[in-house]
């Protein structure tokens, strides 16, 4: 696997960086307390990875699940839609583009996988955009809402993104993120008392399903927006989650719960975070 070393935050650019836990690779920048992989893969690791043929097919087998996941999200992102065009950074295979059709007067995706844009455009019948943020030609074309669904995380650029993103939204555009909340979840916290992982190391040999280069917490990904330009309107947790039977009715129950403690407490102990904000 081809690494890079990071000497520097990739959000504030700081080189007051730290170990954070050696057993995983994580590092800490002292100054904004941003949590990452260090050493991380290189960019074109990341795109061969998430480019295999076999790499969606879960999501394939698994689509009727998934419908209910992004039903839910559209039904979120309701409360918060500017009418208009939407952009879907990492769309996948594009199921998310299909269902939010209706509420938007154009729909686009990007997506880096070479098979997930077969897929969506196969599929769906979507305009996807291949490539990330930096490679792609947008031609001046400017967006009302642009997303980010479990995105972020496996960037390598983070702060590169976001600028990307705030020059494609037109002034007052809105922004919505979802990231997981893998360090300091409740899950996390039982995981790390009891002596239990609660993150795997990176590697590409199949031994974990993605690769997460960030690992955010909810005050950290608040702070950096702003500084990016953004009005934060919406933070809390993101109901992400794929399931069925029992297991779906566990999640649900858990993500109400923990919506509560958000709600009352300010305080996000859920399994992921849900973030939306305005371009100022």
């Amino acid at each position: 696997m081809e690494t890079e070393f990071i000497t520097k935050c990739n959000l504030c650019k700081s080189k007051n960086i730290e170990m954070f836990d050696e057993e995983v690779g994580l590092y800490r920048c002292a100054d904004c307390r941003y949590i990452f992989d260090n050493p991380c893969p290189t960019l074109k690791e990341i795109i061969n990875y998430y480019s295999k043929s076999s790499k969606y097919d879960g999501w394939l087998s698994n689509l009727s699940s998934r419908k209910l996941l992004w039903q839910r999200r559209v039904k979120k992102m309701r409360k918060n839609i500017k009418k208009g065009t939407l952009l879907d950074v990492g769309c996948g295979i594009g199921q998310f583009l299909d269902i939010a059709k209706p509420y938007y007067t154009e729909v686009f995706g990007t997506e880096v996988s070479d098979s997930a844009v077969k897929i969506a455009k196969e599929k769906y019948n979507l305009d996807i955009f291949h490539g990330t943020l930096d490679d792609i030609n947008f031609n001046g074309k400017k967006f009302d809402n642009i997303s980010m669904f479990h995105l972020l995380e496996h960037v390598n650029d983070v702060n590169g993104t976001i600028l990307n993103v705030h020059k494609l939204l037109i002034p007052g555009g809105i922004l919505t993120i979802a990231v997981p909340n893998d360090i300091y979840s409740l899950k996390a916290i039982v995981k790390k008392i009891i002596g239990k992982p609660y993150l795997k190391k990176i590697k590409l040999d199949g031994s974990v399903d993605e690769i997460h280069l960030s690992h955010f917490t909810p005050q950290v990904l608040k702070d950096f927006l702003i500084k990016k330009g953004f009005e934060i309107i919406e933070l809390g947790p993101d109901p992400y989650f794929a399931n069925e039977g029992l297991k779906l009715l566990r999640l649900q129950i858990y993500y109400f719960i923990c919506n509560i403690i958000n709600k009352t407490l300010g305080i996000n102990v859920f399994d992921t975070i849900w973030v939306v904000a305005i371009k100022k």
